[in-house]
């Protein structure tokens, strides 16, 4: 009898502790923000470019993109939820160890609608002629860009403003200090 009540509290107290592990494990995770619901948005590209950041508002993205080793290159295209997103001229081309804005408009998303998107880029390498093609993957989900500097509440930095909304004026840099 005793033997049975010595391997009964050993049992507790082995999944006791596995339950306590377990429940700092979920409060970490939910403290760390796991369970927010908000889906960060990320854009891959292969190399010899990089993007380091992509906004994708109701009317249009912004990608950051690093590029590499390249004599030149340029955004051909760029599509979000099957709808081609138009590529501002002054952000299509791009230039070798530089990290560039580009920015596209003229689509219609819903605010926090899944967004799946596709990047092609054409460089050539230095020193080569032949032009070569570059794809890439947006994921995440879409976010509302405010539409003055009165709509940022997070502090000191850069933000895009898209001031027109729907219209096909592309989102503007500000810099909030």
């Amino acid at each position: 009898m005793l033997k049975r009540g010595q391997a009964a509290m050993e049992f507790l107290m082995t999944y006791g502790w596995a339950l306590v592990i377990l429940l700092l494990a979920v409060g970490a995770l939910w403290v760390f923000g796991a369970f927010s619901g908000d889906v960060p948005s990320k854009c891959g590209l292969n190399l010899p470019f990089g993007c380091t950041q992509v906004i994708v508002g109701e009317y249009g993205a912004i990608l950051r993109v690093n590029t590499g080793e390249v004599d030149s290159a340029s955004v051909e295209s760029i599509r979000i939820n099957d709808q081609d997103c138009l590529v501002t001229d002054a952000s299509k081309n791009l230039f070798a160890h530089q990290t560039s804005d580009v920015i596209c408009n003229g689509i219609s998303l819903e605010e926090k609608e899944p967004v799946l998107g596709e990047v092609k880029l054409t460089y050539t390498k230095v020193g080569t002629t032949i032009p070569h093609t570059s794809e890439g993957t947006i994921t995440g989900e879409t976010k509302h860009l405010p539409t003055s500097e009165s709509d940022i509440t997070t502090g000191p930095g850069e933000y895009y403003i898209d001031r027109d909304g729907p219209g096909m004026s592309p989102p503007e840099k500000v810099i909030i200090s």
